[in-house]
């Protein structure tokens, strides 16, 4: 969750939206729900206003001079005076109720008449009402002010050691261990959702514009490498057009976004077809090596294109060698097209390589003993009986033990950028070349932040970082090396996770450049303090353009809270002004029948009627719709109440009695 001090609270510019709507005002989730209340109870008040507008129609439409039963004046004294549309509601029933089997016509259909459109008043607006963050197209959408911005220097990324420069090492402190930091919420964002193509209910998913980056997957492909070096079909995934602004969150106008696309493609290969079995301890003698590492045995996997003891993968026979406590140790092999010097390893063999394409092997040392066989081609597990050799390995019956000592996954990594009608063409990262997208200096500045997003989120940098803890497979190991069975798929599922795991990272990156993880190395040394801040105007202005959702803040669209409260004053002023203006009218067409009604229906002219029933007046002559008493009359009083109101066949009483009303 972000702080009060990184999230901008004010009016700003969603670029996603529509020309009418993209101007948005970010609250605090306390002052949003406070709006929220003010816009219902807004909403509902001017619906009482229409419902007013309504009543004076159908009151004028019915209004005539000719007789009628006792039922039209009482809904005519209702539609003048009526409070709101679920108090006529309320009021026609009852009178449906009480005049049952009472008047001329169907009383319950001149009911309903009345009814149908106060109720379809009532249940709109209770509606619009409780869908009042809906009609504020409400979202938690806000734009990230993190004050630091812009990325760890990484100069020395290929260099892991430790340096005599206590500065230098406080820097590659900060800098591997924002990486893990990185890479590890990565992986419980994805898990959270991405896998199974999660509906995305935890709070996680939450966090970014888009909660997932959704990829088309072929698990049928073919052989990405250039002599077809695969043992089986590969796995194919493709990112789509990933747009830096409804993905990312770079929040630009459509002529300043960028698109990237991401193509991996993975396959298993036999490894066993470059290594000649267990050999002597084949590195140059050292003075440091221990008698028991001289005198060890390992199988040597030639993978590289170099006849050089040192470019050669290696598996040590004696368990005692391995850095896995249990279960899987995963090697990686990485290659940069156009970016060699990058790791500190030969080409790969020419039948391992992929042309235009940055690649990745990984090699997967299982120590795994599984309670079933294991058809899967990277974690086979055929026999029960363990054929690899190993020296120090403690056997379990009934146990079924991997085929191989080392078995291999090769992965082909492409990327394509496109913007202005253009595309690049698809390519390792390192070889991208922007120029035919004739990109302006905002969309350079887009471009900058998502190639070295992507950068980050190459499966090599995820492997490097978490080693196999990422493994799908770790979660089905018991607490010692013995594992229940994996999926017949699990591979596939394996590069499928990787794969969300890059999609996670470049979401995440996006975001790190306009506030990078400020994460606690030491007292006086954290990971903030080591950020390169960017250096053109673009770029800065990126730093305050970067989407996210924070649900502890809401965004309403401007636009339509001005147009809420317009419409409202409009159907208000209308309310007030229609009865006036239909006045002046008829009374300028000498037709002012209908409006006396209007005017006399109205409950204080009733009252009049009823006090001058009882000998209060006299009062001043007026067609207002409040009479009064004229000046002259100080003060008067119906000592007797107003009694009971009798009908016009009681005869108990005289024309004169208190208790009659004329």
């Amino acid at each position: 969750m972000l702080g009060s001090d990184d999230v901008y609270v004010g009016l700003w510019r969603n670029w996603e939206k529509g020309p009418w709507s993209a101007y948005m005002i970010t609250i605090s989730l306390a002052q949003g729900a406070i709006l929220i209340s003010f816009i219902t109870l807004f909403v509902r008040w001017v619906g009482g206003r229409l419902w007013n507008i309504f009543a004076f129609i159908l009151h004028q439409h019915r209004s005539t001079t000719e007789a009628r039963d006792g039922l039209y004046y009482q809904q005519q004294v209702l539609l003048r005076n009526s409070e709101s549309a679920s108090h006529t509601l309320w009021t026609l029933a009852k009178l449906a109720w009480r005049w049952s089997g009472k008047a001329n016509g169907g009383v319950l259909g001149r009911c309903l008449l009345l009814a149908l459109p106060a109720a379809v008043n009532v249940a709109g607006f209770a509606a619009a009402g409780l869908l009042a963050s809906r009609l504020l197209d409400t979202n938690d959408e806000v734009l990230v002010r993190g004050g630091t911005c812009g990325w760890l220097a990484d100069g020395e990324l290929a260099d892991d050691r430790i340096y005599a420069d206590s500065e230098k090492n406080k820097q590659l402190d900060s800098l591997w261990v924002a990486g893990l930091w990185t890479m590890k919420k990565s992986v419980e964002y994805t898990s959270a959702c991405y896998e199974g193509q999660s509906t995305g209910y935890s709070s996680l998913c939450s966090t970014y514009v888009q909660s997932q980056i959704l990829s088309t997957v072929d698990t049928n492909s073919a052989c990405p490498l250039a002599e077809r070096a695969c043992s089986g079909p590969a796995v194919h995934i493709d990112s789509g057009l990933i747009d830096s602004s409804t993905h990312l969150g770079i929040n630009s106008p459509p002529g300043e976004r960028v698109s990237l696309r991401k193509l991996a493609t993975c396959a298993p290969f036999d490894t066993d077809k470059y290594q000649d079995g267990w050999e002597p301890y084949g590195f140059p003698p050292d003075p440091d090596d221990s008698d028991m590492l001289k005198n060890s045995t390992w199988k040597y996997y030639s993978l590289f294109d170099s006849n050089s003891p040192f470019d050669r993968l290696s598996a040590p026979r004696d368990l005692m060698f391995w850095t896995a406590s249990s279960g899987y140790e995963l090697s990686t092999v990485p290659e940069f097209d156009g970016n060699q010097s990058f790791v500190a390893t030969s080409p790969l063999k020419p039948e391992l390589k992929a042309p235009k394409a940055d690649q990745l092997l990984l090699l997967l040392g299982n120590l795994a003993q599984y309670t079933e066989a294991v058809t899967d081609p990277w974690f086979r597990a055929s026999s029960q009986n363990d054929s690899r050799g190993y020296e120090s390995l403690h056997k379990n019956d009934g146990a079924w033990y991997p085929d191989s000592v080392m078995t291999g996954l090769n992965c082909v990594e492409q990327y394509q950028f496109c913007a202005n009608d253009a595309c690049t063409d698809l390519s390792g990262l390192y070889t991208q070349d922007p120029s035919p997208l004739s990109l302006s200096a905002a969309q350079q500045a887009v471009y900058d932040v998502m190639w070295k997003s992507a950068w980050a989120a190459n499966c090599f940098f995820i492997t490097y970082f978490l080693r196999g803890d990422f493994l799908l497979a770790t979660r089905l190991l018991h607490p010692t090396s013995i594992s229940a069975p994996v999926a017949p798929d699990q591979w596939v599922q394996e590069v499928a996770n990787l794969h969300n795991i890059s999609m996670a990272v470049l979401q995440r990156r996006v975001v790190e450049y306009s506030r990078p993880p400020d994460v606690y190395i030491r007292p006086g040394v954290g990971t903030r303090q080591f950020i390169v801040a960017p250096v053109t105007a673009e770029e800065q202005a990126l730093c305050e353009n970067i989407k996210v959702r924070e649900p502890g803040y809401r965004s309403f669209s401007l636009a339509s809270l001005v147009f809420i409260l317009l419409c409202g004053a409009a159907i208000a002023a209308v309310e007030l002004l229609l009865p006036p203006l239909v006045f002046r009218v008829r009374a300028w067409r000498g037709a002012s029948e209908k409006s006396r009604a209007w005017v006399g229906d109205y409950v204080f002219h009733l009252h009049k009627t009823v006090l001058e029933s009882r000998g209060v007046g006299p009062w001043l002559p007026t067609e207002h719709e409040i009479p009064v008493l004229d000046h002259d009359v100080r003060r008067q009083s119906v000592a007797s109440g107003y009694g009971p109101v009798f009908n016009g066949d009681d005869k108990s009483r005289g024309p004169s009695s208190p208790g009659r009303v004329c």
